[in-house]
């Protein structure tokens, strides 16, 4: 009786596995569907190809979806075109789905929109959103819309990510430069800088500030300095005060340190408080201690991690300690390392 209860539990948590390798083999394409699955989680696409291949052959769609999918990330296009062929003709609208962007790797693309409509048309969210993206890339924003508010709708996340860019896509070709800003910036954090770049320059030269100081920024990133220096003049005369903190670091690092002064002083009175920062610094390493605290507190009163940390150094080399530990634990909290390690954390 003592030993009945383990018995019991073991019995009870024999894994389903071995209960669909034996109904696969007895000819059930769903245990092999299911078996399939459960080896692809384990890592093992090789066996899971296997067992979707052959209930895929006894007319089982979901396996020739599933096995079509492998076949693609194999590298064996062929084959997994004629599987998810198969699949969808049978109206699996995953088949179709994933059929349409192998038909457009191949440059197939009438046939790719053909069965993309297909799937999407048949409620599979994940056909209407590739479909609004092939139309995105190739500039169609207007039939791109209505295929991500499809997706969107059927709750696809990344569709209703995408509607908005291409709101911001179509308003920008009809001048809204803020827009132009906007697609611009979805581009560059895509990794997409060489698409992003005339979007910017079409922003700056709408007067759009945030357009300038972006490309202000590409062109710092490329080493072109003097150029950067110009956008970035632009966009901090257009009161964008980041723009006018990295016009101080370009004078800094130029050693120009008046210049990067007034800069950091408009930085900071726009509401940059790393602007703030740097006046503390420059107010410290002059000596005058006073300003300095006054630049710090400002900084760090507005968030900044770093400026809590410079106030808790100033006010610890004072012997004020107690009151220091509260800005080193404001700047640990705002992420600020050093603010970490003199708390001792």
């Amino acid at each position: 009786m003592k030993h009945s209860l383990p018995i019991l539990l073991l019995l009870l948590l024999l894994p389903i596995e071995s209960s669909f390798a034996a109904t696969c083999e007895e000819g059930n394409l769903s245990a092999c569907y299911n078996l399939g699955i459960d080896k692809q989680k384990a890592g093992d696409n090789t066996e899971a190809a296997r067992l979707w291949k052959k209930a895929c052959e006894g007319g089982h769609l979901d396996s020739c979806s599933g096995y079509g999918i492998l076949m693609r990330a194999a590298g064996n296009k062929p084959e997994a075109e004629r599987v998810l062929k198969k699949a969808c003709d049978g109206s699996n609208l995953n088949g179709c789905s994933i059929l349409g962007v192998v038909e457009l790797e191949a440059g197939n693309k009438t046939e790719s929109a053909r069965v993309l409509k297909k799937a999407c048309d048949g409620g599979f969210a994940s056909a209407c959103y590739n479909q609004g993206i092939y139309a995105k890339d190739a500039g169609n924003f207007a039939e791109a819309k209505p295929s991500f508010k499809k997706a969107c709708d059927a709750g696809h996340k990344d569709a209703c990510v995408m509607l908005e860019v291409v709101d911001a896509a179509a308003s920008c070709e009809q001048g809204n430069m803020k827009n132009c800003f906007e697609y611009g910036a979805f581009l560059e954090k895509h990794d997409d800088k060489a698409k992003a770049k005339p979007l910017y320059k079409k922003a700056c030269d709408g007067r759009e500030p945030k357009g300038c100081h972006n490309l202000g920024s590409l062109e710092t990133e490329a080493g072109n300095l003097a150029e950067a220096k110009r956008l970035y003049t632009i966009s901090c005369n257009g009161g964008l005060a980041l723009s006018c903190q990295n016009l101080g670091m370009l004078a800094h690092d130029a050693g120009n340190k008046a210049e990067a002064a007034s800069f950091w002083k408009k930085a900071c009175d726009g509401g940059n408080m790393m602007g703030c920062s740097n006046l503390g610094f420059t107010a410290a390493r002059e000596g005058n201690k006073v300003e300095a605290k006054k630049f710090f507190q400002k900084a760090c009163d507005g968030g900044d991690a770093g400026g809590c940390k410079n106030q808790g150094v100033l006010l610890r080399e004072e012997g004020k300690n107690a009151d220091a530990i509260p800005h080193f634990k404001k700047a640990c909290d705002g992420g600020d390392n050093q603010g970490c390690a003199e708390l001792g954390v």
